[in-house]
């Protein structure tokens, strides 16, 4: 079974405890009478959640998508699509390479990256930005406040 199906698989079976989850939550019945039902149904949707994000970080990396090559071809790597948005910037990298890099007819990676916000120049600098991008420019032995 390949990758991509899965995480399918156990995606259909999160929602599927979740939605007994919510069934059991609002059953006919007092609460204490569906409580190990109920309790039952949350820890096995917490261990379906950790086995599919162990398995996206392991396996899938930063993978949004794998494609495979039809059957009969020539090329036997298919392509991967990932993404990237380090922490703390606007700058949107999407990247496709091969999915086997080893491969002869693999590819260097295609790197798309893209500001979110760009700041367009007609816009006016806060006050307190223009002393610190002036601090910024001075030597560090004349910069005094």
């Amino acid at each position: 079974m390949r990758l991509s199906n899965r995480k399918l698989v156990v995606g259909v079976a999160v929602i599927a405890v979740a939605l007994l989850i919510c069934i059991a939550q609002f059953y006919s019945g007092k609460f204490s009478q569906n409580r190990d039902f109920l309790l039952i149904c949350i820890a096995l949707y917490v261990v379906l959640n950790v086995v599919l994000q162990i398995v996206s970080d392991t396996m899938a990396k930063s993978a949004i998508l794998f494609t495979y090559p039809p059957a009969g071809s020539f090329d036997s790597a298919g392509l991967v699509i990932s993404s990237k948005l380090p922490r703390l910037s606007d700058m949107y990298t999407l990247t496709i390479a091969s999915a086997d890099p080893e491969c002869k007819s693999a590819n260097e990676p295609v790197h798309f990256t893209k500001g979110l916000f760009g700041r367009p120049k007609s816009w006016p600098i806060p006050l307190g930005w223009a002393r610190i991008l002036a601090c910024q420019t001075r030597p560090k032995s004349v910069t005094k406040w």
